[in-house]
């Protein structure tokens, strides 16, 4: 009877863990000026990630509805007047219809949005960047600190390009440059299992000036778990 109660025990114990991180929902939007993405279910999730390319000459104000305190990471520029920089909220305030408000005048810029289930509360880790004009990038080597970590990528790009990208990275979203209306992009992530370093590579058919951001996010995943055999 004890061993039958330790059993039941473990049992409940692994149905109140987060068994992983989730994208729960993602989009995409681009203007010159001021713009909003509207309609994303984000009820599920407590973290979302949301990447900015763009004019580096204008810096854009992130805000949504419901709204949530965003926290900007380095912001990487290049000498062809791009930009690229990652922002998030851990703990958000979500909606079954929320809204993304990018806000300036000649942004000339694309943003990008995920939302995911199962983020720490306080998820930031790592970030490293990189900038290049060719046919490839990487955004710099991150190594996640503790197992189970989303890790996510966003780029701009200022020619017109299908974009892909490896070591198993999936593209949530991407938008071509536009000439006179909005610099191209991409937004791209994996959750680990294992901690380990990563330097994805986004790649394109035409040489182009871009850059490439990256982050690692912790999330409550147990990681390490040890079960032990009842005495």
């Amino acid at each position: 009877m004890k061993h039958l109660i330790k059993f039941f025990l473990a049992l409940l114990f692994l149905s109140n863990m987060a068994l992983g991180a989730s994208l729960v929902a993602h989009g995409s939007g681009a203007g010159v000026n001021t713009f909003t993405i509207s309609g994303l279910n984000t009820s599920a999730a407590n973290l979302i990630v949301i990447e900015v390319s763009g004019f580096s000459g204008v810096t854009p104000t992130v805000s949504s509805s419901p709204a949530n305190t965003w926290t900007p990471l380095t912001r990487r520029t290049d000498a062809s007047s791009n930009s690229a920089q990652l922002f998030y909220c851990s703990s958000c305030a979500v909606s079954a219809s929320q809204s993304f408000t990018l806000t300036g005048t000649g942004m000339f810029a694309s943003m990008f949005v995920q939302a995911w289930s199962g983020g720490d509360t306080s998820p930031f880790d790592q970030q490293n960047q990189g900038a290049i004009t060719f046919t490839s990038l990487q955004p710099g080597s991150v190594t996640p600190t503790v197992d189970n970590e989303i890790v996510v990528t966003g780029m701009v790009i200022d020619a017109t390009n299908t974009l892909s990208i490896n070591s198993s990275f999936t593209i949530s979203d991407q938008l071509n440059n536009v000439g006179g209306v909005s610099k191209g992009g991409g937004m791209a992530s994996i959750v680990q299992g294992a901690k380990a370093a990563v330097n994805p590579t986004w790649s394109w058919s035409t040489s182009a000036n871009a850059i490439a951001v990256i982050a690692t996010f912790k999330t409550t995943s147990p990681s390490g778990v040890i079960f032990k055999p009842f005495p």
